[in-house]
């Protein structure tokens, strides 16, 4: 592998393990249309959405990832983003799914320094500068960024549509202020477009924790298939009708997977999923409302990249902190209460 192969290939990895960090009690019921404080609901928790409602949510994500590779110094590498989740109902169906307008506000993300590869790819640059003025770049966007999407009673996001459709105009902002080459904001579109969550036709289940996942990826979804599990189960009863809930993370698939043609210069790679260690994870649900109080997650995974040369561990450290914000919770409502 040359020089410039190896330090391509550095950059896929990273990428990779990023986006692999970020993703049954089904029963239908007709809601009754309800004031906030109603009786609590019957049955195993659903989200209950209200037509013509803003519900507002304190979303944060901080995500570490520790590269290991043979003959370099270990690497970490820290993202952070805390923003509001909003969400404005408009219509609720007779099954309780809920039409609404999602965004994304008063994003602050942090991203650690930009590296530069020399030719020799142990010598490396980094450019703290540079990876502020992407993190205001990124900010800028999802100021401008909104969602259609359907709400269900167990907490999924079908994305239905974006606003605006294609992020020609950012990417363009991107290459501009970091003097980024006009091919790789191509390759960065495609993979926004293909890879990430909240593209239109995908169902969404990391936003809110979820009662119900949906359908696995198919095979035409491979870096889906790395993206880590969500379950949710009821613990017990917290009081004033909330309940208990505790997340665990699992792997979808131990099954390696293959990624071809990703870039010309890192040629193929094999992805292998590790283990998933949970370091906390716990939920409050308001049964009265119908709605989620707040919930933190905290957990250890790992993935394994490697091709015909070389091979990397990605050890990687999740934090998953959200909290309602509007309508405002009942009462004094924490998961950190007896």
């Amino acid at each position: 592998m040359s020089r410039v192969q190896e330090a391509a290939w550095l950059r896929l990895c990273v990428c990779i393990a990023w986006m692999a960090a970020g993703s049954a009690l089904a029963e239908q019921i007709v809601p009754e249309q309800r004031p906030p404080h109603a009786p609590a609901q019957a049955g195993p928790p659903r989200y209950r959405w209200l037509p013509k409602t803003v519900y507002r949510f304190q979303y944060e994500k901080r995500i570490e990832i520790k590269q290991e590779t043979p003959g370099l110094e270990p690497l970490i590498r820290v993202t952070e983003m805390q923003g509001v989740l909003v969400f404005k109902t408009e219509e609720v169906e007779s099954d309780g799914t809920a039409n609404a307008e999602m965004a994304l506000e008063s994003v602050r993300l942090t991203l650690p320094p930009y590296r530069r590869y020399d030719d020799d790819v142990s010598k490396v640059r980094e450019d703290a500068e540079r990876g502020e003025l992407l993190a205001r770049v990124i900010e800028e966007t999802f100021r401008e960024l909104s969602w259609k999407v359907r709400l269900d009673g167990m907490g999924r996001v079908d994305v239905r549509s974006r606003q605006p459709e294609h992020l020609t105009d950012a990417l363009h902002r991107l290459q501009r202020t970091l003097a980024v080459p006009r091919k790789s904001v191509q390759q960065l579109d495609d993979a926004l477009q293909k890879d990430f969550g909240l593209k239109p036709g995908s169902v969404d289940a990391e936003l809110l924790p979820a009662f119900e996942q949906p359908p696995a990826p198919g095979e035409s979804s491979e870096l889906e298939r790395l993206r880590l599990v969500r379950r949710v189960s009821v613990e017990g009863e917290q009081g004033q009708g909330r309940l208990k809930l505790g997340l665990k993370r699992e792997v979808r698939s131990t099954e390696p997977v293959k990624l071809d043609g990703l870039n010309d210069r890192a040629g193929s790679l094999t992805l292998r999923p590790g283990t998933v260690e949970m370091l906390e994870g716990r939920a409050l649900f308001d049964m009265e409302t119908g709605m989620l109080d707040e919930a933190v997650e905290r957990y250890l995974s790992s993935v394994e990249c490697s091709n015909r040369e070389r091979k990397m561990m990605q050890e990687l450290n999740v934090t998953y902190r959200l909290k309602r914000l509007a309508p405002a919770l009942r009462g004094s409502a924490s998961t950190d209460n007896p």
